[in-house]
């Protein structure tokens, strides 16, 4: 199956713009940062399955995420077991060294304290790239994107990019099906610009 948010973060990465014009933009307007890219899209139930075989049937050098899961404040910013997992991946357990990049979350607001909101897990690896999200027009902090540090004290995300716009159409315009483009907002948009630049 497929849904506007993952169709949205693939056009992000590698869409080709190609009808950007008949749905109100200019001529690829709205391409994703790599088009020339091949995506392989998993769903997200077992992910390390799924990176195993992105990686050893493929051979996929990047390995974006733009999925997480909520908990309780408490339990944000922890390095745990899955983290554990995803650095092994980085490290080359399947023989080869992919970059792995994360979506931080959009937490920032959820809890007491707008620290420490890097979603458990996945994003607070220590070999992952995990990217927040900043205002595409004026490159301000977006006041929903997950910050740092971890419970360890390490800082995250290691980068930001475009994940919301103050003005404009008030988000991030890509691809939400084959037949129309729509505008999301969210560290999710933000780390295929990162992806695509790897």
């Amino acid at each position: 199956s497929s849904s506007q948010h993952a169709t949205h973060v693939a056009g992000m990465l590698a869409g080709s713009g190609a009808t950007s014009a008949q749905f109100g933009g200019t001529d690829r307007q709205w391409r994703g940062v790599a088009p020339r890219a091949t995506l392989f899209s998993y769903d997200f139930m077992l992910p390390i399955d799924e990176f195993s075989n992105a990686i050893e049937q493929h051979g996929s050098d990047v390995l974006q995420n733009s999925w997480g899961f909520l908990t309780l404040c408490n339990d944000y910013a922890i390095y745990e077991g899955h983290a554990q997992m995803y650095d092994e991946i980085v490290a080359g357990k399947y023989l080869h060294r992919p970059s792995v990049v994360f979506a931080a979350g959009n937490s920032q607001s959820f809890c007491d304290s707008h620290y420490g909101t890097v979603l458990q897990g996945a994003q607070v690896a220590k070999n992952v790239i995990t990217v927040g999200a900043i205002h595409s027009d004026d490159n301000s902090m977006t006041d929903f994107s997950s910050w740092g540090p971890t419970k360890d004290g390490r800082l995250k995300p290691e980068l930001v990019a475009a994940g919301d716009e103050r003005g404009g159409d008030g988000g991030i315009k890509s691809t939400y099906s084959e037949v129309d483009y729509g505008v999301l907002t969210g560290t999710s948009l933000a780390a295929p610009v990162v992806s695509g630049e790897l």
